[in-house]
């Protein structure tokens, strides 16, 4: 078990057999953010709008909580979660009206009892802080193990999208966002 939880804090996902946390606690290195450009990827370590420092993940019986902090708060941002569970791959996204959208291929579907909260830490001026996002199961299924996965995007007037993907530890990737770490509900 204390292994299976090192390589979650790692950011390597443990294999499922060893896999029996409902918690994970990932620390992301600052400045990692990259761009997709029609130059290609680019790497946009200025760009600390996106740029998540700490992700913690948490699944229960009833819903996957997600707090990401990041360097920089903002609802220019747009918040995304990752489930992989019962051969389902499903991306949700917060909203700037608190809400979250489950999305699958061109359809978007609000998820019932789905919430963001913008956290700036200071009840003013957004700096350091955090998203937080509450998905409730019944939005993926009965996920008594998944696979998980966040990030935060930001598409440029140019039509470039810039991501910073919490769990990544290699080249970027378009197709979307890792799903590194295995959690288990209790």
């Amino acid at each position: 078990m204390a292994s299976a939880l090192a390589l979650c804090l790692s950011g390597v996902a443990a294999p499922p057999s060893q896999a029996a946390d409902s918690t994970s606690i990932t620390r992301d290195p600052a400045g990692d953010a990259v761009a997709f450009t029609d130059a290609g990827v680019v790497p946009a370590p200025e760009e600390s709008r996106v740029d998540v420092l700490k992700l913690r993940l948490q699944l229960t019986r009833w819903k996957v909580v997600v707090i990401g902090t990041a360097a920089e708060v903002t609802d220019e941002v747009t918040p995304e979660l990752r489930v992989r569970t019962g051969g389902r791959d499903l991306l949700f996204r917060g909203r700037e009206d608190g809400r979250v959208t489950r999305v699958e291929g061109r359809s978007r579907r609000v998820c019932d009892s789905g919430q963001l909260i913008f956290d700036d830490g200071a009840g003013g001026e957004f700096q350091t802080g955090r998203y937080r996002m509450r998905v409730p199961v019944a939005c993926f299924g009965d996920p008594a193990r998944g696979r998980f996965g966040f990030g935060l995007s930001l598409t440029g007037a140019d039509g470039s999208r810039t991501v910073d993907d919490a769990l990544r530890d290699g080249p970027a990737s378009p197709s979307g966002l890792r799903t590194s770490v295995v959690l288990v509900a209790p």
